[in-house]
């Protein structure tokens, strides 16, 4: 059985996934580099809430 060209809707995908992968693993590279930039990014409360409030 001949193996089918894969789909460009499936590359996106796993290229999105990669991506994803890649940002998590940065951003925990950056949390544990640099953890009172990110404490003072998320307010003090040691929970980041996704905001750029820097």
């Amino acid at each position: 059985m001949p193996r089918k060209k894969m789909d460009p809707q499936v590359f996106w995908v796993n290229v999105a996934g990669a991506a994803t992968l890649v940002l998590f693993v940065a951003f925990c590279w950056f949390i544990s580099e640099h953890p009172e930039t990110v404490r003072r990014c998320s307010g003090g409360g040691g929970s980041y809430r996704g905001g750029s409030s820097c």
